[in-house]
């Protein structure tokens, strides 16, 4: 996703979750050979789609860096760690 490549994911929550925020994702339910040829022709004819989800990837970009997942983290780790105190 940084580098602009949409990719081609399982249907996992937190992809599912990410990609309803983002749509940056080609999900599949299972990774059968058919499966995934469906996916990988999905994104190589139809042009639109995968510019747009290109562009979305350019967007979410912005969003998923180590700055903003930094605060995140360390705010979490405060959280635990008072839990022990």
């Amino acid at each position: 996703m940084q580098a602009e490549v949409p990719s081609i994911n399982m249907r996992f929550p937190e992809y599912v979750h990410l990609n309803n925020t983002y749509q940056v994702f080609e999900l599949v339910d299972d990774l059968s050979p058919t499966t995934l040829v469906t996916a990988i022709e999905q994104l190589l004819h139809d042009t639109e789609h995968y510019q747009q989800l290109v562009a979305n990837c350019q967007k979410a970009r912005q969003q998923w860096t180590w700055q903003h997942e930094e605060k995140r983290l360390v705010a979490f780790m405060q959280r635990l760690f008072n839990d022990f105190e």
